[in-house]
């Protein structure tokens, strides 16, 4: 597990040093050539907003972002939940589909990022952002040839899980049209979810230009 010790050391430090306030208005003002020439509401302006507001956050208010989701119960929290697993379903079956042979050290990589990644999910709500970033940086690293320690990927209970998540993925549809009903919110809203997908989304602007 001594693997894992950059990614919590880096988890620490950001965590204690990401900045304040002042910083987050220093950035934002130091992109004002920029905004003038974009479509945001004047109140966007003269403050820090969305991703560069939240270097300003402390930890508190980090945390009660993510508090805030159990409002609902566990509506959004399982949703959510939801959305990650069908994301590593599908990117399990695809792969399967043209590399079957490389499928178990495929999911082996997407399990050990996941892990990496999941201290984001504590410290903020952009959820799709974070299932995006996981899925890119494990997509990287499989392209680079990156593989799990053999003394790791050969555990018996690593490869057990494994092994049954591949025999699970093999009798799961491939159709590629399934793919244009899928996509990645943001944030988490049933319409979001539906928008995020290509015919989602289609459907939607063609039900804006007529009414």
């Amino acid at each position: 597990m001594y693997y894992l010790i950059p990614a919590f050391f880096c988890f620490v430090v950001v965590v204690f040093h990401h900045g304040d306030a002042n910083t987050a208005q220093a950035i934002h003002d130091s992109w004002q050539g920029l905004w003038i020439h974009s479509n945001l509401p004047p109140e966007w302006l003269h403050q820090p907003f969305a991703t560069i507001q939240s270097i300003g956050w402390t930890t508190e208010l980090g945390f009660l972002q993510t508090k805030g989701l159990l409002q609902n119960g566990l509506y959004q929290p399982m949703a959510w939940f939801c959305v990650l697993l069908l994301t590593f379903m599908v990117s399990g079956r695809f792969l399967h589909a043209r590399y079957q042979s490389k499928l178990a050290e495929w999911l082996q990589i997407l399990i050990f990022q996941l892990i990496c990644v999941a201290p984001l999910f504590l410290l903020g709500i952009d959820y799709g952002r974070w299932i995006f970033l996981w899925i890119v940086s494990s997509m990287v690293l499989f392209s680079l040839g990156y593989r799990l320690p053999e003394r790791i990927a050969q555990n018996v209970v690593i490869s057990s899980i494994t092994n049954r998540l591949v025999l699970f993925i093999s009798y799961l549809p491939r159709k590629e049209w399934l793919l244009l009903f899928f996509g990645l919110p943001i944030l988490w809203g049933l319409m979001n979810f539906v928008n995020a997908s290509p015919a989602g989304r289609f459907l939607w602007e063609m039900y804006s230009l007529v009414r």
